[in-house]
């Protein structure tokens, strides 16, 4: 993730040209669903397994309002599609995931809260924050550029197909965002083990929220950069939790504030 990459049209020489991906397989009945719903990509092919059967008509429907009609394949030709990927019977070739810029981001955004995964690298975890913040009614979602899970297909069916409707924004510095969120009126807490105990913290105005990663948590430098610390009170002998699972406990008092 550190390396740098040369996009210029020669590359490197000996080397050749970086070439971006022309589309990626979407895969799982609730991720398609909310592709088509959401229609914020183009759609190439929607592959299924068994057109005639009920459980896809709403695909089936969706697609058709995108112009798309859908082609039958095998189980086995799917699986091969998306190696490790439990299809159930639909994959949709679609343009690549598109970020918000800054601009479109902060148009979007509004309080009560917004989310930060500050270096949540396992997809799984990256699809379930995002489903809970849509869920509960975060406005947007950001990420670091390195060092993060992003918005694949496989995050994309952990979310549910969240993340086609969540405004996602990509930033090479966590703590410039939070800076300049704290200039329009957000208050930032980051979740860490030795903070304040949730259910102590004032949580009622507009906030950011900073998750951390799985292993090294809010990293020092965002650290410094919160207003408050936070932290979820826990009892028996395991002593952290998932990093969505944080998320969502957090997510869910902080809009428990807002009621």
């Amino acid at each position: 993730m550190n390396n740098k990459i040369n996009t210029s049209k020669a590359g490197k020489r000996g080397q050749n040209p970086v070439k971006k991906a022309t589309h990626e397989d979407l895969f799982g009945i609730h991720p398609v669903t909310e592709a088509l719903r959401a229609n914020r990509r183009s759609f190439h092919t929607l592959y299924l397994s068994d057109p005639e059967n009920t459980r896809f008509s709403e695909i089936i429907s969706l697609a058709a309002l995108c112009g798309l009609s859908p082609t039958g394949c095998t189980p086995a030709q799917l699986t091969a599609m998306v190696p490790g990927g439990v299809h159930q019977g639909v994959v949709l070739k679609a343009s690549p995931f598109v970020f918000r810029d800054m601009a479109s981001f902060s148009d979007t955004i509004h309080p009560p809260l917004v989310v930060v995964a500050d270096g949540v690298e396992d997809p799984g975890n990256l699809g379930a924050i995002a489903r809970t913040a849509l869920c509960l009614g975060a406005s947007g979602l950001v990420i670091p550029k390195d060092r993060s899970a992003g918005p694949t297909p496989a995050a994309i069916k952990a979310s549910a197909g969240a993340l086609e409707h969540l405004p996602l924004l990509q930033v090479v510095n966590i703590s410039r965002f939070l800076e300049e969120s704290k200039e329009k009126g957000f208050w930032v807490a980051g979740l860490d083990a030795d903070g304040t105990p949730l259910h102590q913290a004032r949580l009622d105005g507009p906030m950011v929220l900073v998750v951390g990663g799985e292993d090294r948590g809010v990293r020092p430098l965002v650290r410094r950069h919160c207003d408050i610390m936070v932290a979820i009170p826990q009892s028996g002998p395991v002593s952290s939790l998932n990093a969505s699972v944080a998320a969502a406990l957090a997510i869910y008092e902080i809009r428990r504030n807002h009621f």
